[in-house]
This record gives C-alpha cells, structure tokens and sequence, in this order.
C-alpha cells in the first residue's frame, strides 16, 4: 500500500479549503438582509413601513361583500392620496366558476395610472 505523499496531501487540503470557502460564501449569499426601520428616507424601501400596511389591510377577513373588504380599498385609496396619485374605483360584475356554479359578485378595482417618461409603452401592477 502506497502512503500519500506530503504534495498529494496538500493538495488535497487546498481542495479541501477552496471547497469549505464556497460553501460558506453561498451560504452568505442566502443571508437576510438587514431590515430597514420605519425611519428610513421615503425613497428607501422599509420591511417596517411596509409591515405597517399589511397590517393595517389584514387587520380583518376582506373578502367580496364583507365590510374589511371596503375598509381594506379604503386604506388603500387613502394612502395611494397621499402619495399624490389619483386613485379611481372601478365597478364591475365578477364570474367566478366554483364546483359547476357560477358565483356572481360586484367587485370593485382600484386604479391608479402613473404618467411614464417613455411614450413606448404602459406597465401594469396588479396585486
């Protein structure tokens, strides 16, 4: 039996150590990234302020018909203001096929169209 010589063995340390230093910095990759508090600049996206609407949203069941649902529109309307934008509601009539009935409900959309600097094209957001 041959015994490995000591250029083999270093070798194999230095594989060894490539290998342990990737998976320590994919393992970095994959780290949370800091959560940035309510006071952040407005310009900046914060975990805290945006925590505060989901809240403020879910705070109670909001389905079709029930009253969080025009509470939940409401805030929304409120807080799309305040950013400057001109929020519309659109009414319409939603089908939904649901175990081989259709089940009718009045929904109402939130619109809010934001004027682009590029005429190639509109985006839309729907959530």
């Amino acid at each position: 039996m041959k015994e490995p010589n000591s250029t083999n063995f270093s070798q194999i340390i230095v594989v060894v150590l490539i290998i342990t230093a990737a998976v320590f910095a994919g393992m970095a990759s994959l780290a949370r990234p800091a959560i940035v508090p309510s006071n952040a600049p407005a310009a900046e996206f914060s975990a805290e302020r945006a925590m505060a609407h989901i809240r403020a949203i879910f705070r109670e069941p909001h389905s079709v018909g029930m009253p969080g649902n025009a509470q939940a529109r409401d805030y929304i309307i409120a807080q799309l203001e305040e950013l400057g934008l001109s929020p519309e509601v659109q009414q319409t009539t939603a089908l939904i096929p649901i175990r081989g009935n259709v089940h009718a409900s009045i929904v109402q959309n939130v619109i809010v169209r934001i004027p682009g600097t590029n005429s190639r094209g509109a985006i839309l957001l729907d959530a």
